[in-house]
């Protein structure tokens, strides 16, 4: 049978003992709202802005207290309804009942204490919408009872649920204490109340100021009392109840925990890498990692490290069994770096190492180690794998790979090759097949001395000899000096130089100093380029047949700011700077002692340019006022009749008769007055000795 049914026959009994039409004194005719069509029936009201709804379905009830957007819900059973009024019991445990009156669907008056399904009690408010007494027992007020609320007593704290301390590690500093402020949400005073500690570990803390005066209806008492963990607890985590409570069943609570453990600090000192043996990407490195704190040495025996760093892995040693020394455990370990593009373009990143959480004791936290890794993969050129003593052979074999031709390299030391066994090399060119050499090589102002190739060139695939065998659009090598060069490949050799045989990118700050020798393409510097060559050099000597130049044998692209002094040889097409050009050559000396032609009669012979195809450009060039193009065999008897012209095939003329002469004579020169006030940016200096030019970085 529904509350209806109920309600219905409840009427029809007094309907028979006391009369139909009778209402007999301190009584009111009962009022029932029509129910739901699902036999609900609901009744509202308010209350200084607070909203109270009674639900009831069949035998339960639902109450909800609403604050603006915020509400809370208690439920329970309905135990009777008399006199307009109902009596609830809430479903808690323990909970007392509660009285709501009613008219129509209105609630008039809440007397009692209601039991929130949260937890949580709060008194009911006496009348509500402004009513006051109405009939009824005690509970709702006497018949024609005064306008006045029905007394409420109770409180709520500005600390609700648990309050976590910030965790500790020992040693460790009190942490601040809590302040709690107490709050009257009663109409009543609350009479004198006392806060307290209990649960679990109640003597972990220290509560101050227990006793609390009596708060006004509406009132607080800010900071009313403080709760603090106690100084030097042991490791472990420690919690426990505050209670306020007084009079009339107000109380409230809240809990309070503090965790103490022991702190690991982790160290890693300075990852090193080993560049010996086959070069690849240097991608893993060694590093010394300590962890130290341990409170028994035996603590650390399953510690396991690991990085938290994306692309960085720990791939050995970080899970070393054993225990600490002295409290601190030492792990050598191999980070790894996977290869990825995880990282920036800077040389550096940060690599995290900390403690596995399956490993970490019981107890224990741990501040994360952080260094700096150099990222060395070759990726970009603030990346580049260097180059030494002990792996310059490892080098010119993985550069000659698909992978290791596209990577940047640079040179760390001054380095010597062995000689080879005599008629053989000691050095393959790097992309002298397939695909072109597209990375950098910075030579970072140091010198590789000895380096020899001699390969036959009978076959395509010897063609293109020298350090470099091309260098791809894109590719460059700077800052570089070749000593003592001996490239000497067999007869029919083509585009061979003491860099590079074949340059699409840029050569610059670079210089070639020994013996260079091809049959056609060939340079002291490049034999063929169709990319730039600028503040670049050769001294020694270079034969050829065709196209031959001291500094570059044939160009379609830029030299600039170039010079040699090297003695040419060779049949046609044949320069002091450059044998044959197509592009441009600007700013360049032919300091050559002499050109020579080695038999018959052609006269494609230049002081500055052998010979120009396809409308070239050639700006502001100068030689020697006293070198002679001569013919092989006929030593100082010229063979060409030179018309000087600084933008010539032969130059204007130039007296090479000191650093003035250079700074006046050949513009577009800056030329410094000592090594130590050259650089990058300015990079020539003059050397009185040599009477010439020379780079920065030359010793």
């Amino acid at each position: 049978m529904n509350v209806r049914n109920v309600l219905i026959a409840m009427f029809v009994v007094l309907a028979l003992v006391f009369g139909a039409c009778s209402n007999p004194a301190g009584t009111e005719e009962e009022s029932i709202p029509e129910p739901e069509d699902d036999g609900t029936l609901t009744y509202t009201g308010t209350r200084n802005n607070v909203t109270y709804i009674l639900i009831i379905v069949n035998d339960t009830f639902t109450l909800t207290v609403r604050r603006g957007d915020t509400e809370k819900t208690g439920s329970g059973k309905v135990e009777g309804f008399t006199n307009n009024v109902y009596t609830l019991q809430f479903s808690r445990e323990n909970s007392s009942r509660l009285w709501v009156a009613v008219r129509g669907d209105t609630i008039t008056r809440i007397t009692g204490r209601i039991a929130f399904d949260d937890g949580t009690s709060e008194q009911g408010p006496g009348s509500l919408n402004g009513n006051g007494g109405g009939n009824g027992n005690g509970s709702t007020g006497g018949n024609g009872g005064g306008g006045g609320a029905a007394p409420s007593y109770g409180i709520s704290l500005s600390t609700t649920g648990t309050h976590t301390f910030p965790a500790a590690t020992t040693p460790y500093t009190q942490p601040d204490a809590l302040s709690v402020t107490v709050n009257n949400t009663g109409n009543q005073p609350t009479g004198a109340l006392t806060a307290a500690l209990s649960g679990t570990n109640p003597g972990s803390f220290t509560l101050t100021g227990a006793s609390i005066a009596s708060i006004a209806a509406g009132g607080s008492a800010a900071n009313a009392f403080t709760v603090q963990p106690n100084a030097d607890l042991a490791v472990g985590t420690y919690t426990a109840a505050v209670t306020v409570s007084g009079g009339n069943g107000i109380t409230a609570s809240f809990n309070v925990s503090f965790t103490v453990t022991y702190l690991l600090t982790i160290t890693i000192g300075h990852i090193s890498y080993d560049s010996v043996g086959a070069l690849s990407p240097i991608n893993a490195a060694t590093a010394i990692v300590t962890v130290s704190g341990f409170a028994e040495n035996a603590d650390a025996d399953t510690v396991a490290l690991e990085s938290t760093t994306g692309s960085l892995t720990l791939t050995s040693g970080h899970n070393a069994t054993g225990g600490a020394t002295n409290s601190v455990k030492t792990y050598t370990v191999t980070v790894t770096y996977d290869g990825t593009t995880a990282f920036p373009d800077g040389p550096t990143s940060v690599i995290n190492i900390g403690i596995t959480s399956a490993s970490l004791p019981g107890g224990y936290t741990f501040n994360s180690g952080q260094t700096d890794v150099s990222i060395i993969d070759g990726r970009t050129q603030a990346r580049s794998i260097p180059i030494n003593q002990a792996n310059i052979t490892a080098f010119n074999a993985f550069a000659n790979t698909p992978a290791g031709r596209a990577l940047h390299y640079i040179l760390i030391q001054n380095i010597t090759i062995a000689p080879p066994v005599s008629g053989q090399s000691n050095w393959t060119p790097i992309a002298s097949t397939g695909a072109n050499f597209t990375g950098t090589f910075d030579g970072a102002n140091h010198s590789i001395s000895g380096l020899a190739i001699s390969l036959p060139s009978s076959s395509i695939e010897h063609q293109n000899q020298g350090m470099f065998g091309v260098i791809g659009t894109g590719g460059s090598v700077r800052n570089l000096a070749l000593i003592d060069v001996n490239i000497n490949p067999e007869s029919e050799a083509i585009h061979v130089g003491g860099v590079a045989g074949v340059n699409y990118g840029t050569v610059v700050n670079s210089y070639s100093t020994g013996s260079v020798t091809g049959f056609n393409n060939v340079g002291g510097v490049v034999g063929s380029n169709s990319g730039t060559v600028v503040n670049s050099y050769s001294t020694g000597s270079v034969t050829g047949w065709s196209y031959v130049g001291g500094v570059v044998g044939s160009n379609s692209g830029t030299v600039e700011n170039s010079y040699s002094t090297a003695s040419v040889t060779g049949f046609y097409d044949v320069g002091g700077v450059v044998g044959s050009n197509y592009g441009t050559v600007e700013n360049s000396v032919a300091l050559n002692p002499s050109v020579t032609r080695r038999s018959g009669s052609q006269t494609s012979f230049g002081r500055v340019v052998g010979s120009m195809e396809f409308s070239p450009t050639l700006t502001n060039n100068h030689a020697r006022a006293d070198m002679t193009i001569e013919g092989e065999g006929a030593p100082g008897t010229p063979i060409v009749t030179i018309t000087p012209d600084a933008d010539g095939i032969h130059g204007a003329d130039f007296t090479n008769s000191g650093m003035a002469a250079w700074t006046t004579a050949v513009p577009g020169w800056s030329i410094n007055a000592s090594q130590a006030s050259a650089s990058v940016s300015s990079p020539w200096w003059w050397d009185g000795t040599a009477n010439r030019p020379r780079l920065w970085f030359e010793p």
